[in-house]
């Protein structure tokens, strides 16, 4: 974060001056990567959702048609920064995404105004004879 800022042109003095707040804010999001990879590689096994090698041709192909970049090119890209991983990964995670939506249970809840006492939750209804 510090050298895009550099590179952007941001005066060197802004950059010194909010360093410590940009490497916190830098630390705080690897963090927040790094649980919620975790988290879905634990959904992701749970159940047993997998990544097959023509979801990553797909994913490749639709990231050079993105950037305007040739396919073989992208590829070699690719290899050379060992980044086969990562693009698992985001397949991974698009899948655990999309489960998680299609899986999604959503109530809707009614929040008391402020001050007023919390409503009393519903009582179960009656089971079917």
């Amino acid at each position: 974060m510090v050298q895009n800022g550099a590179k952007k042109g941001v005066p060197k003095e802004a950059i010194e001056e909010q360093k410590d707040k940009i490497l916190e804010s830098a630390s705080q999001a690897a963090k927040e990567r790094v649980r919620s990879n975790f988290i879905f590689r634990k959904i992701a096994q749970r159940e047993e959702i997998k990544v097959e090698r023509e979801e990553v041709g797909r994913y490749v192909s639709y990231l050079a048609q993105s950037s305007q970049v040739p396919v073989d090119k992208l590829i070699k890209d690719i290899e050379k920064r060992e980044g086969w991983g990562a693009i698992v990964d985001q397949v991974m995670n698009e899948k655990v995404v999309a489960f998680l939506e299609s899986n999604a249970k959503i109530e809707e809840i009614q929040i008391a105004p402020a001050g007023a006492a919390p409503a009393a939750p519903a009582a179960p209804a009656p089971a079917a004879t």
